[in-house]
């Protein structure tokens, strides 16, 4: 870039990113789609290829630059929203087992008759 050139946008970064982030989880979609195919199904497909890592490291680096595009209030805002939206799940969760488990398990001894001969 020379003193001439004007600065990049960060949005159309971005947005290119995402395109090729969008492609590549496409492509690995449709491979992953192709091998269960292949191997009759099952969840079991063939190892990670080289593109699958570099697909995963793609959507890491934009993970990272969507991270360095907010502002640090609204990050601290954000994770305090998806901390307590996990505390509710957390409370929803720990409701259903409790009323699942109550129904399952006795509250006395199990007593199991013996016959006697």
């Amino acid at each position: 870039m020379t003193d001439t050139d004007p600065p990049e946008d960060p949005l159309a970064a971005l947005r290119a990113r995402i395109e090729k982030t969008q492609e590549a989880v496409d492509r690995l979609a449709a491979e992953t789609a192709k091998a269960r195919a292949a191997n009759g199904g099952g969840p079991d497909g063939p190892p990670p290829t080289d593109d699958a890592a570099a697909e995963a490291q793609a959507l890491a680096t934009l993970l990272t630059t969507v991270r360095e595009l907010i502002p640090e209030d609204l990050w601290r805002q954000l994770a305090e929203v998806v901390r307590q939206l996990l505390l509710l799940l957390r409370g929803i969760l720990d409701w259903w087992i409790e009323r699942l488990g109550a129904g399952a398990v006795p509250n006395g001894p199990i007593v199991t008759d013996i016959p006697v001969e």
